[in-house]
C-alpha cells in the first residue's frame, strides 16, 4: 500500500490517496467455527491461504482460533 501512494506524494510531505486503501484486519472474536472450517477446506487446509482469506493479522492469529474452536486440518490429495 505504501508503495502505491509515494509516487502520487507531492514533494517531501506523504499524503494518502483516498483511492489507496489499507486491508482491515478482521477480528478473531467475531470468526466461527464453521466459517473457519469453510474457508480451510476451500483452500484445501493452507494455513497461509486461509488467514489472509479471513482477513486475519497474521497465521499465529489463525492457529490461535483453529485452537479455540478445535478445528483440524485435512488436506486432499492430488491438489
Amino acid at each position: 500500500m505504501l508503495w502505491q501512494a509515494l509516487p502520487k506524494s507531492p514533494d517531501a510531505a506523504f499524503e494518502w490517496p483516498a483511492e489507496v486503501r489499507v486491508p482491515e484486519s478482521k477480528r478473531p472474536e467475531s470468526i466461527e467455527a464453521n466459517e473457519l472450517q469453510r474457508v480451510l477446506d476451500e483452500n484445501n487446509g493452507s494455513i497461509e491461504k486461509s488467514w489472509r482469506a479471513l482477513g486475519l493479522s497474521s497465521r499465529y492469529a489463525m492457529n490461535r482460533l483453529l485452537k479455540k474452536h478445535g478445528v483440524t486440518i485435512t488436506k486432499r490429495r492430488g491438489r
